[in-house]
């Protein structure tokens, strides 16, 4: 197996182009890096490389990174309590600083609280550590980070584009203080492809990645690039594939998705940044991109990349028919209800339905709007249809 050499840019540009094309997006960028230069980059559309875009989720890995850098100076003992540091945190009284790096504090992705320290994907474990960060060096969280981390991190972000039944759309702006779901720690950091790419050569260049990671096995947050089965810790998942240790995140927002990626063992980092973000379609398009572009990295015959056309048809296919199979089941409970002489029957089973999805995902409901759009333009007409049918 043989790294991606320099020589080799027009074959990641001309990856990037069919890959995103076969997404449905209509610009991208990528860089490839060791730990002393950049190999190659590519972009389509009107994404530049010097273009900030907010990251989502693999802004944690830069605040695991951060945590690290203060536990090495002695300022931060992994294996205390959290609450040691941050006595107001919501987290199981015993979770460790290094539990709440792993997804193990007790945090459900919503910020309510079990009972065991079960891997549960939670934003508000890196929101808290982004307070722990800023509480022990002294320094807002973004400063923290521009000084000794990625001095081309931001937070004023680019928002891009979200999708609608294979629409785009220009995505809107959202908080991302300390009462939003995302925050700079867990997800709104925004970054250049550029920036990004010295953030992943400074990775490779240090004995990095003496990640301590957790299992967590077919978890939905660990599932996507390079299969179901991986370790997390810090901000990164761990994976094994061909013979080498991968550590990689996805970010999603509405607006925008981005992977993040390196091998230690053959000296060769990725970065993948797309102003677009469609929950249910586009977005795992992208991830597949990214995979093909990682074969490719590491020599590897590229067999991930989504077919031009009909993948993104399929999966359109998929949710139509969901759709049309929701609304369907809505009017027939309401006629059932109002046959049975129990009028209201129906819109209580829908209603209950779109509660019982809001529990199960673990989402705060403004965000499963952001996310999917289309499981509330469904909810909408299925709760007018039942009404229309029951009145």
């Amino acid at each position: 197996m043989r790294a991606m050499r320099p020589d080799q840019q027009p074959r990641l540009q001309q990856l990037l182009q069919q890959g995103l094309a076969a997404a449905g997006v209509l610009g991208g960028a990528a860089a490839v890096v060791s730990a002393t230069q950049v190999i190659a980059t590519a972009q389509v559309g009107d994404m530049q490389l010097s273009d900030p875009m907010m990251l989502g989720s693999t802004s944690k890995s830069i605040t695991g990174q951060a945590v690290r850098q203060l536990a090495e100076q002695g300022l931060i003992d992994l294996h205390a309590p959290l609450r040691t540091y941050l006595q107001g945190a919501k987290v199981l009284p015993d979770a460790t600083v290094r539990e709440v790096a792993q997804h193990r504090s007790g945090l459900r992705s919503d910020s309510t609280l079990a009972k065991n320290k079960k891997f549960r994907y939670a934003n508000q474990n890196y929101n808290y550590l982004g307070e722990l960060v800023e509480q022990v060096s002294g320094l807002p969280f973004l400063e923290y980070v521009q000084r000794n981390i990625a001095p081309g991190a931001g937070a004023s972000a680019h928002y891009g584009h979200g999708g609608i039944f294979g629409h785009w759309y220009r995505a809107r702006k959202f908080s991302t203080d300390r009462s939003s779901w995302i925050q700079p720690p867990s997800g709104a950091l925004t970054m250049s492809t550029l920036t990004a790419a010295q953030y992943l050569q400074d990775q490779l260049a240090q004995p990095l990645l003496r990640i301590d990671a957790a299992p967590a096995d077919h978890s939905p947050a660990v599932a996507g690039i390079f299969g179901e089965l991986g370790n997390y810790g810090f901000g990164w998942i761990e994976k094994e594939h061909a013979g080498h240790k991968i550590y990689l995140h996805s970010g999603k927002v509405p607006g925008a998705t981005s992977v993040f990626a390196v091998i230690p063992g053959l000296d060769r980092g990725l970065v993948l940044l797309v102003p677009y973000g469609e929950f249910l379609c586009a977005t795992p398009l992208v991830e597949k991109v990214a995979e093909a572009l990682l074969q490719f990295v590491m020599g590897e015959e590229v067999t991930s990349m989504p077919a031009v056309g009909r993948d993104r048809r399929v999966r359109h296919w998929k949710i139509g028919a969901a759709c049309f199979a929701g609304l369907a089941v809505a009017i027939g409970l309401a006629m059932l209800s109002r046959w049975v002489q129990l009028p209201w029957l129906g819109l209580v089973i829908v209603i209950a339905g779109a509660v019982g999805f809001r529990v199960v995902s673990g989402t705060p409901t403004r965000w499963i709007i952001r996310f999917v759009p289309e499981l509330f333009v469904v909810l909408v007409l299925a709760l007018l249809c039942t009404l229309a049918v029951v009145v």
